[in-house]
């Protein structure tokens, strides 16, 4: 956010070309810790996929979904303090439109 508007800065570029591989970045030392939490909060997610209501199994792919974030913090790519972060810059954002 800046100081002059207090509103969060939705970044247009991205270290990669998906949130899982921002997540793997982050865990190699390739970026930052704030970087991390910037690209995830301003990414532009797909929308949720569809579970079957049998197996509760996605019926297609989470590629672009929030979903990548959730297994990444699952895998240890990111730790909860990260998650935590960038889901409120997520939805700061998405209130901000």
């Amino acid at each position: 956010m800046t100081e002059q508007t207090q509103q969060p800065i939705r970044l247009t570029a991205f270290s990669a070309d998906s949130p899982y591989k921002i997540c793997q970045a982050y865990a190699a030392g390739k970026i930052s810790r704030e970087q991390v939490i910037a690209e995830l909060g301003s990414w532009d997610y797909k929308p949720r996929a569809k579970h079957d209501p049998i197996d509760g199994l996605p019926l297609s792919n989470s590629d672009g979904t929030w979903i990548e974030v959730e297994v990444a913090a699952n895998v240890g790519l990111i730790d909860e303090e990260v998650y935590s972060q960038a889901q409120l810059l997520k939805n700061e954002l998405r209130n901000a439109i």
